[in-house]
């Protein structure tokens, strides 16, 4: 076990063989390569992706599939870009952006999804180019 501080929720022991490493790191913050995800029931449906090594840099992500029905990611392409097999566990996670005091103005992140492949402990933030998905979609439209 490992000890790290997050700025949620304190000083929290995690699991070592949890953590998630991202050899490019998130767009933005590319020096932080190690993460681990968050799975509280209050929270739910959101994780929270904690950089391990800032407590200050955590994210808070959801399933693209539970925002999107019918998303769709090009498996081929993300399995090439990561030296990824076709039969390896690969999970997906879209960043969830919550406005200061305007939750109801929270959006999530289509166009840049983090792929997890959940047996090597590697992720990858996608960049999906000319996909008609928004940076920014309205988690509560109307």
């Amino acid at each position: 076990m490992l000890e790290i501080e997050t700025r949620k929720f304190g000083r929290i022991e995690v699991d070592e063989a949890k953590i998630v490493v991202m050899p490019d790191g998130m767009l933005g913050f590319e020096s932080y390569k190690r993460y681990v995800l968050i799975q509280e029931k209050i929270m739910e449906p959101f994780k929270l992706y904690q950089a391990v090594d800032n407590p200050d840099l955590a994210f808070f992500v959801i399933d693209p599939f539970l925002v999107i029905e019918d998303y769709a990611i090009d498996q081929h392409r993300v399995l090439k870009a990561a030296s990824w097999r076709r039969d390896d566990d690969i999970s997906y996670l879209a960043v969830v952006t919550i406005p200061a005091h305007r939750p109801d103005q929270m959006t999530v992140n289509l166009m840049g999804p983090i792929a997890i492949n959940n047996a090597k402990k590697e992720s990858y933030q996608l960049i999906l180019e000319n996909s008609g998905y928004p940076l920014k979609h309205s988690l509560f439209p109307g």
